[in-house]
């Protein structure tokens, strides 16, 4: 993070002495180094809280780390807001409004509803891509992982990857998901196996039969079928109840299509289930039919061309549905829960199965993989149950719309619930993993 620090710090250093820059350039310049700046101390301050701040007028680097620095973070990224453009010439620059979003979730952060709620307001209605597309959800969830599709109404703040861009240079690909394949006998990938969907994360996928709703607070009484200790030559049968049909994009179950590589056999793929369980991620994960250009081929382990999402415009709705409960428009913020709720109920964001299990090259048939229900939230649900019930439901949603992406334990923090939801996740896990009970 202050590698990145130092090279905005740098450019807004040398534009200072530039003397063949107009005003315009000058002013982007300057408003696009500052939004890295605040991304990387955003980064910074949500992991480590107090960090030494340094900026391009620093000469005494010797800075204290007791310093609350959220006052420069939000300066530069409401700076940014003020100067950047609207749209982008090339993909991948921060324009206005993957700013404004960055603003908004610093004021969230910090528990200003009040000022983060127009500032949402604006990026959901007037906000763009850099090649001008209105923000919007993907009809289809998987899209947001597909590096041929990734650049889409749904990127708002996306670090792009690029697979095999030099092979005699350094590495543009997403090298972070290195270890982070299923790994094991028969696997395509060849490392490493670390990034597994929890159980517990799984049961949150599990929908009422009878309203297509989430278990907002006993979600583990009625847990999701595993093959837990099941062999590769024993018979499963995945699990038959009513699913949330994101789980099928975000963890790789056995006797389900995963991607285009085939059934997920379970048990093989799985470095050690006993310690990690069954799951296998798939978010990171590309499809075999684009391996050779979304794999990156020049490293000793995966990396890949998927792009990784900062923030997306899920997320946006989803932050800015928190303000809206957090200030007292529950109907508001239902209004964005059910706009989540509602791309992921769309038949173009579930899995089908394969037209031939032998054969995952034939194509997916027109037959869900799973027995899929989710509904919407009921007109006047949030207003009706109030406040505490509406931020629940809105934390819900974000654990499984945002799964494996990153958000989750940051999300804990700030909400002060850290504490009692990981005793509750080590007290339920613990009793199925090893290396749950390791924590």
């Amino acid at each position: 993070m202050y590698e990145g620090v130092t090279r905005t710090n740098n450019v807004l250093k040398l534009m200072a002495k530039a003397t063949d820059l107009s005003e315009a350039e000058q002013k982007s310049i300057s408003a696009q180094a500052r939004f890295l700046r605040g991304h990387y101390y955003f980064e910074l301050k949500k992991m480590w809280n107090m960090v030494p701040w340094i900026d391009e007028t620093t000469t005494n680097f010797n800075q204290p780390n007791n310093v609350d620095v959220w006052p420069q973070i939000t300066e530069d990224l409401k700076y940014a807001y003020d100067n950047l453009l609207p749209t982008q010439s090339e993909i991948g620059r921060a324009n206005k409004w993957a700013a404004g979003a960055y603003l908004a979730k610093a004021y969230l952060y910090q528990h200003k509803y009040e000022l983060a709620k127009p500032v949402f307001d604006a990026v959901i209605t007037q906000g763009q891509t850099s090649s001008g597309l209105k923000y919007d959800l993907n009809k289809s969830f998987e899209d947001n992982w597909l590096p041929s599709r990734e650049n889409n109404p749904e990127a708002v703040f996306v670090i792009q990857m690029a697979a095999n861009a030099d092979p005699t240079g350094p590495s543009n690909a997403n090298n972070g998901d290195m270890l982070n394949f299923p790994y094991g006998d028969g696997s395509p990938f060849s490392c490493c196996g670390f990034f597994q969907p929890s159980i517990d994360l799984v049961n949150h996928f599990r929908t009422n039969p009878a309203t297509g709703l989430p278990y907002l607070t006993n979600f583990n009484s009625f847990p999701i079928k595993t093959d837990m200790g099941v062999e590769a030559g024993q018979a499963f049968t995945p699990d038959q109840g009513t699913l949330d049909p994101r789980l099928d994009w975000t963890a790789g179950r056995r006797g389900i299509p995963y991607h285009d590589w085939g059934i997920y056999p379970g048990k093989p793929w799985a470095r050690d289930q006993s310690y990690g369980g069954p799951y296998g991620p798939k978010k990171n994960v590309y499809w075999s039919e684009t391996a050779d250009s979304d794999g990156d081929q020049g490293t000793w382990a995966p990396g890949t061309a998927v792009n990784y999402s900062i923030i997306r415009f899920a997320d946006v709705l989803l932050m800015a549905a928190e303000c809206e409960a957090q200030i007292g428009s529950l109907s508001k913020a239902q209004e964005y829960v059910n706009r989540v709720r509602a791309r992921a109920a769309d038949h173009e964001s579930w899995l089908f199965k394969y037209k031939d299990d032998q054969d995952p090259s034939a194509g997916f048939s027109d037959e869900p993989a799973a027995n899929y229900k989710i509904n919407e939230y009921p007109a006047g649900n949030f207003t009706s149950q109030g406040k505490d019930y509406a931020l629940k439901a809105i934390y819900y949603e974000r654990k499984i719309e945002l799964a494996m992406e990153g958000h989750r334990f940051f999300d804990l923090v700030r909400w002060g619930i850290a504490d009692q939801e990981l005793n509750a996740y080590f007290s339920y896990q613990g009793k199925i993993t090893s290396g749950c009970e390791e924590w």
